[in-house]
């Protein structure tokens, strides 16, 4: 996790990526660090808790990161066209999202269709 600061003295949090072990510290990743101005445009029950005195995220939860960091409880996260060669590779917040819409117009028309039947007869 980076951190991002703004002319006004916030700092918020930035998910910038995944890196490797091997390329933990931002000093082994110098020329992935960012320099400037930058633009940019509850837990499931099943997952385990953090921990956030060991630096152990299993899930994104804006405030207990916000507090463990001093940040405001804002978070961004980088897509992979802002990925910089050696540094974090961005873009791996996936969200997918069901598309069962044809699947509920054939119920519901089916629901329809049979109750149409049923008052024929």
């Amino acid at each position: 996790m980076s951190y991002g600061q703004f002319s006004s003295r916030h700092v918020i949090l930035v998910n910038r990526g995944w890196v490797s072990p091997q390329k933990i510290t931002p000093q082994s990743r110098m020329e992935g660090q960012v320099q400037g101005q930058v633009t940019f445009d509850a837990r499931p029950s099943f997952i385990r808790r953090n921990v956030p005195e060991k630096d152990l995220w299993f899930y994104t939860d804006i405030t207990q990161m916000a507090e463990k960091y001093g940040t405001l409880p804002i978070l961004v996260d980088a897509c992979y066209e802002s990925s910089i060669q050696g540094g974090p590779i961005g873009g791996q917040t996936r969200v997918n999202h069901r598309n069962d819409h044809m699947m509920y117009a054939c119920f519901w028309f089916s629901i329809g269709a049979a109750t149409l039947f049923g008052w024929l007869l």
